[in-house]
């Protein structure tokens, strides 16, 4: 499966869900890491003086080529890191500069995938493709943890699917029925019963797992089995036990704000925008309202975001265009690294003011303007009012030509 560019997304939509590939019971379970992830953008910079390998033996597979794939946290994109070639006896090393810890997927090209945390930095994984639950991870405590988890989850979740199935069969039954009666009665506290036994099984898990970003992982799931009161109230208690993750307090931020990719910013068009202070390159502060007078595109990056440097041509050609008429560009980078924040201006050609606390995802930009995904924007007008927002590829042209024909 090819990588292709979209938005980092810090976001968790309803309408996307953990997919379990599956053509029965028995494959569901067995199918238990065949999983496209919807998780949460924590990437950082590299750090290219330490790498994450993963090798072992991968057996019974449909095809030779494997691939080590980024899944950035709250995205339903995965980026393919590194491939290689099985041998013939099964064995494979796939590595990849760290980021610090995420989450990952080992798969077969064709065929099945493996969720792994990098909680160490040499991972020896053993896998059977006709088994894959039975996969085992013996260096890695974190991924030891989860895939329990999950064989525990998919049991309890299954059985509350099947009871989900049967309610529904007796409601539509007893659809000409004014009253209940007692089978549908049954079949109603059944479903209970197996939706609570699921939580239960994510909740031990969340209260109990010392791996941050597996409880992470946990939480995502979660997401679906819970009304919203409820899921915020999780999310609570979660951060309390890891208080400096960053997924998990984006989720819980996130939560709280009932932010999306679609929508967000969306809360500023038409106000004043939000004043902000940070230094640019030279270490000079810089604020947003220093812009009053001209047409302003705030442009929201970083130069470890693949999708955010694949826009730049698109935000270039737009300056290009329209700075004769009253227009310029204001970035501010979610970087750590002010070497690579300055080596990311100079090869994209970005010759506009640029700002930054160097925070990542605690920086006070993402506060003030309340945005979850990158890469994302803000156009304000010269008497600086917030008139649109999200503006990506041709979209950015249109937006500025018509304000500025």
């Amino acid at each position: 499966m090819p990588a292709t560019y979209q938005p980092f997304h810090r976001t968790f939509n309803t309408k996307h869900h953990f997919v379990f590939t599956t053509t029965s019971m028995k494959i569901y379970k067995s199918s238990i890491v065949a999983i496209i992830c919807i998780l949460f953008c924590a990437c950082q910079p590299s750090n290219n003086s330490k790498t994450f390998e993963v090798s072992g033996t991968f057996v019974n597979t449909p095809s030779k080529k494997i691939y080590l794939a980024e899944m950035p946290f709250n995205s339903d994109h995965r980026t393919i890191v590194d491939t290689t070639e099985i041998d013939a006896k099964g064995n494979f090393k796939l590595e990849t500069p760290s980021k610090g810890e995420g989450i990952y997927q080992v798969f077969i090209e064709n065929g099945p995938g493996l969720i792994l945390i990098n909680d160490v930095d040499k991972i020896e994984l053993h896998a059977d493709a006709k088994k894959l639950g039975d996969y085992t991870t013996p260096d890695s405590k974190a991924n030891e943890g989860l895939k329990k988890m999950f064989h525990a989850f998919l049991d309890s979740d299954s059985m509350y699917k099947l009871k989900k199935q049967l309610l529904d069969s007796t409601q539509k039954l007893q659809i000409k029925t004014i009253t209940k009666d007692s089978l549908l009665s049954v079949a109603e506290l059944a479903t209970k019963q197996g939706l609570n036994a699921t939580k239960k099984v994510l909740e031990d898990f969340m209260a109990k797992e010392a791996n941050g970003t597996g409880v992470y992982y946990a939480a995502v799931i979660s997401k679906k089995y819970y009304s919203e009161g409820g899921y915020d109230s999780l999310l609570q208690t979660t951060v309390k036990r890891f208080p400096n993750h960053p997924g998990l307090q984006l989720l819980r931020v996130n939560s709280a704000s009932k932010n999306s990719l679609e929508t967000q910013g969306q809360q500023l068009v038409g106000k004043p925008v939000p004043d902000i202070a940070l230094a640019d390159t030279s270490g000079k502060m810089v604020t947003v309202s220093s812009f009053k007078g001209k047409w302003l595109l705030i442009d929201f990056w970083a130069s470890w975001c693949a999708p955010c440097r694949a826009e730049n041509p698109n935000v270039v050609a737009a300056f290009k265009q329209f700075q004769a008429k009253n227009f310029t560009v204001l970035g501010i980078s979610l970087d750590e690294k002010k070497d690579a924040w300055q080596k990311a201006i100079a090869q994209d050609g970005l010759t506009w003011t640029h700002i930054s606390d160097l925070k990542q995802w605690e920086s006070k930009a993402v506060t003030t303007y309340n945005f979850n995904g990158i890469p994302f924007n803000i156009l304000v007008d010269p008497k600086g009012f917030v008139v649109a927002v999200n503006l990506r590829g041709p979209a950015l042209q249109a937006a500025l030509a018509k304000q500025m024909p």
